[in-house]
């Protein structure tokens, strides 16, 4: 039997600082990236686990531009009678991208002076 495949990509810009974990070695990073569509006002919140976060997340703060590729998951509930929904993604690949919306553009510190 083929296994299905659950891969994403999505760039989009952090909506606040990474929250971070330590967990053993290892330092886990949550946080919510937001994805612009296509049209004014059209606007995907993805909330994002990064699983060996160990170095980065002090570069992931709010408004910075990333882009992430993992597998995502659908969670579905009801609330006082209303559907709800949310996206989350575990991260398997994360890049920094350029510098927070509405500042100038800087180098972050591990690009070669070339």
């Amino acid at each position: 039997m083929a296994e299905d495949l659950n891969a994403c990509v999505f760039t989009g810009n952090l909506t606040a600082d990474a929250r971070t974990k330590e967990d053993g070695d290892k330092t886990i990073a949550r946080f919510s990236i937001a994805v612009n569509g296509r049209k004014d006002g059209e606007t995907t919140f993805i909330q994002c686990t990064l699983w060996r976060a160990n170095g980065v997340s002090k570069f992931l703060t709010k408004g910075k531009k990333v882009a992430v590729t993992g597998r995502v998951n659908l969670a579905q509930w009801e609330k006082e009678g209303q559907s709800r929904s949310s996206v989350s993604m575990n991260v398997d690949k994360l890049h920094l991208i350029g510098s927070p919306a509405g500042k100038k553009e800087e180098k972050d510190e591990w690009d070669s002076p070339f």
